[in-house]
């Protein structure tokens, strides 16, 4: 089902009902790692505790990832999505935000 939106400079938002993700516990191993922004120069963690996943900014944060959609959580006013390789392992983070679009980090270690 979708359903579009006119805005007032003339395009249109798409809008796309998906179906609920029923994220297992034992997925959540995909997301864990190390990741590095450039732009940010910063380093973040995806750490996990018991079935839950944390966004973890050292020295001063630990954020709840709350899964959304499939390879997307929100997490305290940012979305944090995951982009996957051709074979289907995961290769990128992006977080986005209201004053921010897409910070992209990559994988350093898992």
């Amino acid at each position: 089902m979708t359903a579009s939106i006119a805005n007032p400079d003339g395009s249109f938002t798409r809008l796309t009902m998906v179906s609920e993700w029923k994220l297992a516990a034992a997925d959540l191993a995909e997301f864990k790692g190390d990741w590095y922004s450039e732009e940010a120069q910063s380093a973040v963690n995806v750490v996990l505790e018991g079935d839950k996943a944390f966004v973890v900014i050292r020295p001063v944060a630990k954020l709840p990832m709350m899964p959304i959609y499939k390879d997307h959580f929100a997490t305290q006013g940012y979305v944090v999505w995951f982009t996957r390789d051709a074979a289907g392992k995961i290769d990128k983070m992006h977080v986005g935000g209201s004053r921010m679009r897409d910070m992209l980090f990559e994988r350093v270690k898992k």
